[in-house]
């Protein structure tokens, strides 16, 4: 899939007028430094300290869990900013997960009600 989606993606450039080595290369470098790397398909996994600034379709924020977020010994409000960071990540949907009790935060941002 990876051979295809580079294939792919110098068809698309010599569209663009890139018609050679060089030039592809240089667009590939140029996306590198603007952060939009070719487009290949599979998962990301992020920490939300690395998930800031991006975006994805679907993100899944697993072990929202009242023992994991926020994580004990850590400022409640960087973890509270951090929580943020990930529930902001999705561009279309958003899905949680905890085990046990969950985090506050999910509380306080009208992700769920009560004591469920």
């Amino acid at each position: 899939e990876y051979v295809r989606a580079i294939v792919n993606l110098g068809r698309e450039l010599s569209n663009e007028g890139i018609s050679n080595l060089r030039g592809f290369l240089r667009e590939l470098e140029d996306r590198a430094e603007q952060n939009n790397p070719p487009t290949l398909p599979g998962v990301t996994l992020s920490t939300l300290h690395g998930a800031k600034g991006l975006e994805w379709e679907k993100v899944y924020l697993v072990g929202a869990s009242e023992t994991t977020l926020p994580w004990k010994g850590e400022s409640l409000e960087e973890e509270r900013r951090l929580f943020y960071v990930g529930i902001t990540r999705a561009k279309e949907t958003l899905v949680l997960s905890y085990a046990g009790k969950p985090s506050p935060f999910l509380r306080e941002a009208g992700l769920i009600e009560g004591d469920k």
